[in-house]
């Protein structure tokens, strides 16, 4: 039963309302040591005003992808109203809210009460939101989509006329999936570098007939998929570059359109992204050029930063709980090699392959969403194959990756809470705890000596 939790402390990923004119300003803000708030602003809502009000906003967050979910259990979040003021009545409490997404925002989901279901924040339900008891109470019945996803939509609500305002620092998502490290840190290395990487490409065309058309040549070992910026100069007329005569690429994708006929040496400026391919071997052969292989090539735990006390989960408003063996992290080896016809491309290739892969990079994983980290770029090399015309670069990096290896511990074992009695295989929250103490006013002298460092009182004797 593994935990997710989005901790706000830059708004990379966090999507604000647009402000409705007259108002310029947002309404809300996220402070790096303090979380996803309300900002004070003045009468008009044009600027921040020391000495103005809160004004309620909703704010979109990250939205959450994790194809292997199979239950989400428990939501919960961390936060708090600012200023604390004594003896206030609830009702009057800044307040945070919440609609539920499974499309990535698409549809904005709520529970409602009566036909005891999710439904959409649409019509007489627009302005619906959930407090944070419901969404947790109602969370198991949250329907999945294909992918996996969930994205919180929250409003935030002043309290007291505007002038306390709700501050959410963390939220915490309970959760099951399925997970398979190796397999997973592959297909995310794959996708990752499918979505990142660009490299500056260049074609050379010689046109003898006058023509407002050139097309990028896939046999030379371009055989990448071309997307802007594209730059096109003539260099028998323009030697300086100085003038971009590209218009439009065609809908075939390897076809520019020129400002007009050009007759002439013509060199096409691009960005190429070549595809990438899951290598089930080091040593491989594949026939799409230029292209990038990720393998993985071999995993150690990394027992320096685990924690072998187990994890809990909770469900505050169902009031039950249930226990897991702590995450394990692992040190997964891998390798992402280039591979080109022509040796520039392999080079800009492999440069761009050290740029998004660099120490310290993330990327996200594809069964639940969670960061692998890039620990060391160990070293780049060089693996031309020059008798078969191939130019090839190999990147190999160290990636740091977490994974929860057993199921949740059962009550009533060893490992577990042993005696409990488990409902559904949840052990019940304690509500209440009940705790009397008491004494005996007697001589305690005669207790035997072996008994007397537990529990002795001294009393001053009276001649």
């Amino acid at each position: 039963m593994p935990v997710h939790v989005d901790e706000f402390r830059t708004d990379e990923g966090v999507t604000f309302d647009t402000p409705i004119f007259p108002a310029t300003a947002s309404r809300s803000v996220v402070l790096s040591d303090f979380g996803l708030t309300l900002r004070k602003l003045d009468t008009d809502q044009t600027k921040y005003d020391p000495m103005g009000k809160y004004y309620e906003t909703v704010v979109t967050l990250e939205n959450w992808k994790a194809e292997g979910l199979t239950e989400l259990f428990g939501f919960e979040t961390i936060g708090f109203v600012d200023p604390i003021i004594e003896n206030q009545d609830p009702l009057t409490a800044a307040k945070i809210s919440f609609q539920l997404s499974n499309d990535d925002g698409a549809t904005w989901l709520v529970w409602v009460d009566g036909p005891d279901a999710w439904l959409p924040a649409v019509g007489i339900y627009a302005g619906l939101f959930n407090d944070e008891t419901t969404v947790d109470l109602r969370f198991p019945l949250f329907p999945f989509s294909a992918p996996r996803q969930l994205r919180l939509r929250v409003k935030l609500t002043p309290g007291l006329s505007g002038i306390q305002r709700p501050v959410l620092f963390d939220t915490i998502i309970y959760n099951k999936h399925r997970m398979d490290l190796y397999e997973d840190v592959t297909r995310s290395m794959k996708r990752y570098i499918d979505d990142a990487i660009h490299v500056p490409m260049f074609f050379y065309a010689d046109i003898s007939v006058p023509s407002p058309t050139v097309l990028v040549e896939q046999e030379i070992g371009l055989d990448v998929k071309i997307v802007e910026p594209i730059k096109v100069f003539n260099t028998t007329t323009d030697p300086g570059k100085n003038i971009d005569l590209f218009v439009a690429i065609a809908p075939d994708g390897r076809t520019i359109l020129m400002s007009g006929p050009q007759v002439g040496k013509i060199e096409v400026q691009f960005v190429g992204v070549p595809d990438v391919f899951i290598g089930a071997e080091e040593f491989f052969q594949i026939s799409k050029i230029p292209s990038v292989v990720v393998s993985v090539t071999s995993m150690k735990q990394y027992l320096n930063i685990r924690n072998r006390a187990p994890e809990r989960e909770r469900s505050l408003a169902r009031m039950v709980g249930r226990m897991q063996f702590t995450r394990l992290y692992y040190r997964i080896k891998a390798t992402v090699r280039v591979q080109s016809s022509l040796k520039r491309e392999a080079l800009q290739m492999t440069d761009a392959i050290e740029r998004i892969l660099d120490q310290g990079q993330c990327f996200k994983s594809v069964s639940n969403g969670e960061c692998y980290c890039v620990m060391e770029q160990i070293n780049s090399v060089a693996e031309d194959r020059v008798a078969q015309g191939l130019f090839v670069g190999a990147v190999n990096l160290d990636i740091i990756g977490k994974i929860w290896l057993t199921d949740e511990i059962e009550p009533g074992t060893k490992e577990g809470l042993a005696g409990l009695a488990a409902i559904d295989g949840k052990v019940p929250l304690v509500r209440e705890v009940e705790l009397s103490v008491g004494g005996v006013f007697t001589c305690n002298l005669n207790i035997p000596p072996h008994l007397r460092r537990v529990y002795r009182e001294r009393f001053p004797i009276n001649d």
